[in-house]
């Protein structure tokens, strides 16, 4: 019984990981910053950023515009976090597909470290990296 309690408790911290894994969770960022391949600024932008992550699909709205919006679905995921949120890296590839029905292959990762989120969307088709600095987020 005393096994059975131990490996349950040592188990927990696991299974809130991989439910942040595979839950939907909503980014909020006031900011987005565009960048070079090199990681070179070229500008940013003031502006409400929501960055919507299912298991299957990424959503990016900016100031709660539909009309700007790019979405796709995820490919190759892979979620490893320490600390929820805090201490870890998710990345995954998608086609992001703008409202126009341009198409922009892409590389995300959704890092944590430090306690600070930092979300790199790198759109290979246009040599752009945009990176955005959560400052909330929802899961689901």
């Amino acid at each position: 019984m005393k096994k059975a309690i131990l490996i349950f408790a040592l188990s927990l911290p696991g299974a809130y990981t991989f439910a942040q894994c595979n839950n939907t969770v909503t980014y909020f960022s006031g900011k987005a910053e565009f960048m070079d391949e090199t990681g070179k600024v070229a500008r940013s932008e003031e502006g409400k950023v929501v960055v919507r992550v299912t298991q299957s699909h990424i959503t990016l709205m900016h100031n709660e515009d539909d009309n700007d919006t790019m979405e796709g679905a995820i490919t190759e995921k892979v979620c490893d976090w320490k600390t929820p949120f805090k201490i870890g890296k998710t990345t995954f590839n998608t086609s992001l597909v703008e409202r126009s029905g341009e198409s922009n292959d892409a590389s995300v990762s959704i890092e944590g470290k430090d306690g600070k989120l930092v979300i790199l969307i790198n759109l290979k088709n246009k040599g752009k990296i945009l990176k955005l600095m959560p400052t909330s987020y929802k899961e689901e």
